[in-house]
């Protein structure tokens, strides 16, 4: 990662294709964000 917060986008869209969720956003009295960011299932067994 050449600059500080690049490696975000790829998080999040690793993680909708990974979890087949959006991340949950919630701004909690205007001062603090809460994010969710959802995991994958187990890995397939073959």
């Amino acid at each position: 990662m050449d600059r500080r917060g690049e490696g975000v986008p790829t998080i999040l869209e690793r993680s909708v294709r990974l979890s087949g969720r959006l991340s949950d956003y919630e701004l909690i009295d205007d001062a603090e964000l809460h994010l969710t960011i959802w995991a994958g299932g187990p890995p397939a067994v073959t």
